[in-house]
């Protein structure tokens, strides 16, 4: 079968060609360029920031936050980030990606023997 202008269709067509119009973000250029965004970039509309939010979400896929690239920065982020209070110290996020240590799961066989034995060394 041979593939012509009268058989394409909204199934054959990429989904960046399909969102062009329904895309509404303050910076187009920011799609596609390899960074997560998140906000408004990372919907269905702008093809999940143009593919740049595809590993967050399947990574955490219940992780709400409008700053995704601080997620697994290095950086445990808990309280504020440019004035703005939230949270990616969460099980949603990761625990920010692995950046923060979640106390539930911290016990005698992950610490550090010598803190664990400071006071009892003679």
């Amino acid at each position: 079968d041979t593939l012509n202008a009268d058989t394409l269709n909204a199934d054959t067509l990429n989904a960046d060609i399909l969102n062009a119009n329904t895309c509404e973000v303050s910076n187009s250029a920011s799609l596609g360029d390899g960074i997560c965004d998140g906000g408004d970039h990372n919907t269905p509309e702008c093809d999940f920031d143009g593919g740049d939010c595809d590993e967050f979400n399947e990574l955490y896929p219940n992780c709400n936050t409008p700053h995704p690239w601080l997620v697994g920065n290095g950086i445990c982020e808990e309280e504020i980030y440019n004035n703005v209070i939230f949270a990616l110290n969460v099980p949603e996020c990761g625990y920010d990606g692995g950046d923060c240590a979640d106390a539930d799961t911290l016990n005698a066989d992950t610490l550090n023997a010598d803190i664990l034995n400071a006071n009892t060394c003679e």
